[in-house]
């Protein structure tokens, strides 16, 4: 994988947030949900998968992979959780006049 300065920032922000996703995860698995925090610190992942023609990033499914296994290393169920978040962008940018919801 060889990212482009917007995508490897975006691995460097997985990697600091797996470490938190790892001490969230007792409390995360009791909630049953992410952590707002999580959510709040994930902000920049989710333009990930969006076309650039759209305002995102343009990545594709190697970078998403990537990210979701680095999250993973923290918590492999917030992980999993954030890429599917993640994957909600790219659908929403499949919708007819999607660049009005973006």
């Amino acid at each position: 994988m060889s990212p482009s300065a917007g995508l490897a920032d975006l691995i460097d922000l997985a990697d600091r947030v797996a470490v938190r996703l790892d001490e969230r995860a007792t409390e995360a698995e009791r909630l049953r949900q992410l952590h707002d925090e999580t959510l709040v610190e994930c902000e920049p992942l989710w333009p990930l998968a969006v076309p650039t023609s759209l305002g995102g990033l343009g990545g594709g499914l190697g970078d998403l992979l990537e990210i979701t296994r680095r999250l993973s290393y923290g918590c492999p169920a917030s992980g999993w959780t954030i890429s599917f978040l993640v994957m909600h962008s790219w659908l929403v940018a499949k919708l007819p006049g999607a660049a009005d919801l973006l």
